[in-house]
């Protein structure tokens, strides 16, 4: 029996504090996908619509019960995250035919975990 493709559903975590900013320490979101079948997907970050190639680090595809799921996270300087850039999580489904994107505005803006939610559709 052929499986269909399963679209990917995915979320963007950050968590930093006032002490990263204070201290200059790097912060990282971490861009979690997961539902998708089969495993033939692609992440990149872009910083105001450019590849970002340093400070990435993209885990194999790990399956459970049918589906798949992965993690890219971005490290970014203290410096680079009060920026007025947009970070972006690019993620390419070519089974499904889906391309997505969930934008970060102003890293260290909050000072507490917060979540933007997406599927694709």
């Amino acid at each position: 029996m052929m499986m269909l493709p399963s679209f990917p559903k995915f979320v963007i975590l950050t968590q930093f504090s006032s002490e990263h900013i204070a201290l200059r320490k790097p912060t990282t979101a971490i861009c979690f996908i997961y539902g998708f079948r089969p495993d033939s997907l692609s992440v990149e970050w872009l910083k105001d619509w450019q590849p970002i190639h340093s400070g990435v680090v993209t885990s194999p595809s790990v399956e459970n019960n049918g589906t798949f799921s992965t993690s890219s996270r971005l490290t970014v300087t203290a410096r680079e995250g009060k920026s007025d850039s947009v970070y972006t999580c690019k993620v390419t489904h070519q089974p499904s035919h889906t391309i997505t994107v969930k934008n970060i505005t102003n890293f260290l803006a909050n000072v507490h975990l917060w979540e933007l939610w997406g599927t694709l559709g």
